[in-house]
């Protein structure tokens, strides 16, 4: 028999993330299905998925898609969230995958070099 598995739900310690009804709305939600809440260190973009690769392309993406929508004007809220959506829904599942993979590959260096970062150099 396969022992259960305890999920683990990762933050990644940015200031909005801090905000007290966020953190409380996120231990709830981790709480009600028995998950561990676990952020990640501050200042670690390089393992976090989505600042390591997938942020990124979504800005030069995004930077793109605003160029033909109307060149360099300041674009109001709704706009943005569509253009990220629009990015989003583009990028191919196998680039998320690829992000994700790199992710592990380098925090299994950081735990083998226990926790310093001279591999970055």
């Amino acid at each position: 028999s396969r022992k259960k598995e305890k999920k683990i739900f990762q933050g990644d310690n940015a200031g909005p993330h801090r905000d007290v009804t966020f953190m409380k709305y996120v231990v709830d939600y981790c709480e009600r299905f028995g998950w561990y809440w676990e952020p990640q260190g501050p200042q670690m973009p390089h393992i976090n998925v989505l600042d390591l690769a997938i942020f990124p392309k979504m800005s030069r993406n995004h930077c793109e898609l605003v160029r033909k929508r109307g060149g360099t004007k300041v674009l109001q809220e709704d706009e943005i969230w569509k253009g990220a959506q629009a990015v989003w829904n583009l990028m191919p599942s196998c680039e998320i995958a690829r992000s994700f993979v790199l992710s592990y590959r380098t925090a299994k260096k950081i735990v083998e070099v226990k926790g310093d970062n001279c591999f970055l150099s």
